[in-house]
């Protein structure tokens, strides 16, 4: 039985402006008159939502807020047809329609479920789904490799932040809650001149988890320690050409402590285990804008990821049940460099192709991973502490 323990939270949001904001009463009554779009920014074409063919559901920022939200596990509930597995400190094994990874040890996994966030794909690395500054979270659900390549066999998940802007803006964020639960956020915004509109955040989550480990005294081996940073930078570089720059780093240092013989928020293990992720990633993509009816996007991605996951497999200490006692450790570290290029030329226009009602795409993607695994563990072939690598 699963059971969710609820917690008090104090937070405070505050937007930061340059100047004020005027409107007369007739422009502030048609804008409460308007009805919101919704539109999907995780297809070839912007479209709104309900215009879109496939199984997409969004949750925007606000809606993200009054859950209090701070990682992309928090919001998940939300989604019909979306799951997660608990082996991890964070959500990063995701299933849609009951198809997804629970787990990954020695054997390589290419992920059913993919992740993107901000154009870069995050897949199988859910630990790095910060939701501060994020503007909304699209889940496509079913088959989308034609669009996302083959890590959206089952589904995905896209991540955007907020856009940059020519105006400043900006806000920051605090909370704290039980458990020793910090969070602090800030996001800035604005031009730079002739580098263009830039958006820059980061934000640093603190908790010590719910676990309690008995033997060695401590309520804090579940902890959570969380460091994320991203800048966002379109630049014109002409009336027909624009660069967008992505520069992300996620350093997340969490604890893993999760397994307990009596199945309660009580454990005994001597060696508590952890879920660690140190990723830097680049994103440039130079668009054309100067045909009438249609753009030309080309876009190159790079991704680099350390990450080490960790867990006491005995559950217990050494000298709880002397004669029938085991003590095992197992640890997997994971070097991953990810690469993506694309070349794409579509339309703008849905009477672009000879005056007919239609959209197109052409284009090319490349995508390259490869992953280094170091894996520290216990032989009870061999009754010896061993190291298995794998490239």
């Amino acid at each position: 039985m699963k059971i969710i323990h609820s917690y008090l939270a104090a937070s405070i949001t505050t937007a930061l402006f340059t100047s004020p904001v005027f409107a007369d009463v007739a422009e502030d009554t048609q804008d409460t008159q308007d009805i919101e779009i919704i539109e999907v920014s995780g297809d070839f074409h912007r479209r709104t939502l309900n215009e879109t063919t496939s199984s997409v559901s969004i949750i925007d920022k606000d809606a993200m807020q009054q859950r209090h939200s701070q990682h992309l596990q928090d919001t998940l509930n939300s989604f019909a047809n979306v799951n997660f597995s608990g082996g991890t400190s964070t959500a990063r094994f995701i299933q849609i329609r009951g198809i997804g990874e629970r787990s990954q040890f020695v054997d390589p996994v290419t992920p059913s479920v993919g992740l993107l966030i901000d154009g870069i794909d995050y897949s199988g690395l859910g630990s790095a789904a910060s939701l501060f500054d994020i503007n909304q979270v699209e889940v496509f659900r079913g088959p989308q490799s034609g669009r996302f390549g083959v890590n959206a066999m089952a589904g995905l998940l896209l991540l955007d932040s907020t856009a940059p802007s020519s105006d400043f803006n900006g806000e920051f964020q605090l909370s704290a809650g039980n458990y020793s639960e910090a969070m602090g956020g800030l996001a800035m915004g604005g031009s730079l001149g002739a580098l263009g509109n830039a958006r820059f955040s980061v934000s640093q989550f603190q908790q010590d988890g719910y676990m309690e480990n008995t033997y060695l005294d401590k309520e804090d081996t579940e902890q959570r320690d969380e460091l994320s940073a991203r800048l966002l930078l379109d630049t014109e570089l002409s009336k027909d050409w624009l660069l967008q720059t992505v520069l992300h780093y996620n350093d997340v240092d969490n604890g893993y402590d999760a397994f307990s013989l009596d199945n309660t928020r009580e454990t005994l293990s001597d060696e508590p285990g952890f879920d660690r992720l140190e990723s830097q990633a680049l994103r440039l993509q130079l668009s054309y804008l100067g045909f009438d009816n249609s753009r030309l996007e080309m876009s190159v991605n790079q991704l680099d990821a350390d990450t080490g996951y960790a867990y006491d497999e005995d559950w217990t200490y050494e000298g709880i049940a002397p004669g029938w006692e085991y003590s095992s450790f197992d640890a997997y570290f994971r070097e991953r460099d990810d690469k993506t290029a694309e070349v794409r030329w579509l339309s703008d226009d849905p009477e672009a192709l000879f005056g007919i009602d239609s959209e197109w795409v052409l284009g090319l993607y490349y995508y390259d991973k490869s992953v280094q695994l170091t894996r520290d563990y216990f032989n009870w072939d061999l009754g010896v502490p061993a190291i298995f690598e794998s490239d």
